[in-house]
């Protein structure tokens, strides 16, 4: 079995034992919503079974599935998205988003697959925030500047789990974590909360709460990595991309923003539906795709009330559609993943295999923004949401 059986019985009597009915197979413990709601049984079932390639140690994936057959994993490391299983339009089940190779690897590996980032997703110009008058000397831990808070960020931590939870049209897993006073410079000591929930509709959706006991600035998201194909071995040049923006923010060679262009008449417009490689391809040159082997820009949303992103697969049919209350998606078209090694079930992961859609404030908000950028005082509670969509064209 997957799990030491008292270990296991004595973890779920502590947090599951009111909501579920267990029921213990060989190498999976499936949980049955006990919860029930008018018309029968919660719609939404989920399991824990072991990551796949680690055999030393019992490292849980927390698994949901509905009646569509989409199934999502996670883990606490870094409270990340472990795979995302959709049905094509003939009904063949694939993992679309990318998962890495073992369990280690999410908590050493600088691809931040699926995790969630913070406290400060992108960069932070040398290391140095900005605060109402008060400038914080953050660790830097990319070229002089901060990358995602600095190490031992929140992707690369071990996360708490909060609750499963079950309502009429979902279920999901709520993860917390809690950040000390000055760690890695950052002011105040921070409480995070990750909330995942997977509808009977086909909506993974993430819910980010914070709090803080000192004025301090937050930017989250989720760093899941996208191939709506299912093979990561080459660049996925058939996917259709769709963004709601005519802005986009130029970065530096230190991949920091620096101005905000227009989008029209260039490689970036994604105002249409669009494959990747072609728009890449109508200005190799161009200095900002030499810049990150590809894509790596903040675009500025237009219409909060319009999904802010989607991606389509013509072949199999899948679609895939974004929403958040985020100002800001960061597209990266991963022209650096063929360092990230193999993902879980072997592939050879190439540059260009998938691409990630991060919902945030824009890098760097702080210094970009001056007095406009978001900041979260004492008392207050960050409140953020992401939302990815399945279907099938």
């Amino acid at each position: 079995m997957g799990f030491c059986f008292s270990k296991l019985r004595n973890y779920l009597k502590k947090l599951l034992f009111s909501q579920f009915r267990i029921a213990f197979r060989t190498g999976i413990c499936k949980l049955k919503w006990r919860r029930k709601r008018e018309g029968g049984a919660c719609p939404i079932f989920t399991h824990i079974t072991q990551y796949s390639k680690d055999s030393r140690a019992d490292h849980p994936v927390y698994c949901l599935k509905n009646d569509l057959g989409t199934e999502v994993g996670f883990v606490a490391l870094g409270a990340a998205i472990a795979f995302v299983k959709t049905p094509d339009r003939n009904g063949h089940l694939i993992n679309i988003a990318l998962s890495l190779c073992s369990y280690e690897e999410y908590s050493r590996s600088d691809t931040y697959s699926g995790a969630t980032i913070g406290p400060a997703a992108g960069r932070i110009r040398n290391g140095l925030l900005p605060i109402l008058g008060t400038e914080y000397s953050l660790q830097k831990n990319d070229s002089g500047n901060t990358l995602h808070g600095g190490t031992n960020n929140l992707g690369h931590s071990l996360w708490e789990i909060g609750e499963f939870f079950c309502g009429p049209d979902e279920a999901g897993i709520v993860f917390k974590a809690r950040l000390n006073d000055g760690q890695n410079g950052f002011p105040g000591e921070r409480h995070f909360g990750v909330r995942y929930t997977l509808s009977s509709d086909n909506t993974l959706k993430i819910r980010y709460t914070a709090v803080t006991d000192k004025t301090t600035f937050l930017n989250l998201t989720n760093h899941t990595y996208w191939n709506l194909t299912g093979d990561f071995t080459k660049p996925c040049d058939s996917i259709v991309l769709q963004i709601n923006a005519e802005e986009v923010y130029f970065n530096d060679a230190d991949h920091l923003p620096v101005s905000c262009e227009s989008t029209v008449g260039t490689p970036f417009d994604f105002t249409s539906p669009r494959p990747v490689a072609e728009a890449m391809k109508s200005a190799p040159a161009h200095s900002q795709l030499q810049n990150a082997r590809g894509y790596n820009n903040a675009y500025v949303l237009r219409d909060a009330c319009l999904p802010a992103a989607s991606l389509y697969d013509p072949k199999s049919g899948r679609h895939v559609t974004v929403a958040t209350d985020y100002p800001c998606l960061v597209f990266y078209s991963g022209g650096y993943l063929s360092e990230a090694g193999f993902t879980a079930d072997g592939q050879k992961i190439a540059a260009g295999s998938a691409y990630a859609l991060e919902a945030q404030y824009p890098p760097d908000a702080p210094n970009l923004l001056g007095k406009d950028a978001p900041l979260l005082f004492p008392g207050d509670v960050y409140h953020k949401e992401i939302s990815f969509h399945f279907d099938t064209l």
